[in-house]
């Protein structure tokens, strides 16, 4: 994409109509498709640059949506590539985009495997300080959405066993 995300919030900020957000999405949309078939035709095509490009155009998508634009379920999945990168400042980006996401549940729960795996790789002091406390934040965001649709479970639970604590 020609533009950086300090391009995008200047021209946001001189233009900030539905057309020109509309188009800025478009073109935020559009690239994320061109990279997956630029990706799918190169065989040579590098996967790290790849991820890079994705993480900015994501948090483009993720400007605009504060601006009212809905963000397709479809692109949540870049989501998942940015958490397995190596990189802390790609994962940083995903963990950033994750926070915003909270209907779609099959990437919440890809999303905590991987904060699993992240916190008891080989060692917990092993891993970077901020990456620990990246997956923490992250996982509260997301967590306390389960909480929440789960709680009553929890009650029915509570009354069914002091009701059999009582016969």
């Amino acid at each position: 994409m020609d533009n950086s995300f300090v391009e995008l919030i200047k021209d946001i900020k001189k233009d900030d109509s539905i057309n020109n957000l509309e188009k800025n999405y478009q073109k935020c949309v559009s690239y994320l498709k061109d990279l997956d078939k630029r990706k799918s035709n190169d065989k040579l095509f590098l996967m790290n640059s790849v991820v890079k490009e994705k993480s900015l155009v994501l948090l483009k998508l993720l400007y605009l949506q504060m601006f009212g634009k809905k963000i397709d379920k479809e692109y949540n999945f870049s989501v998942i590539q940015l958490l397995t990168c190596n990189k802390y400042f790609l994962k940083r980006r995903g963990f950033f985009f994750l926070n915003s996401i909270s209907d779609n549940d099959d990437i919440i729960f890809l999303s905590i495997n991987l904060f699993k795996k992240e916190l008891y790789k080989d060692s917990i002091n092993s891993i970077d300080q901020n990456t620990k406390g990246t997956v923490l934040s992250s996982l509260s965001n997301i967590g306390t959405k389960i909480i929440k649709e789960n709680i009553n479970i929890f009650k029915n639970m509570n009354t069914i066993n002091t009701n059999n604590v009582n016969t």
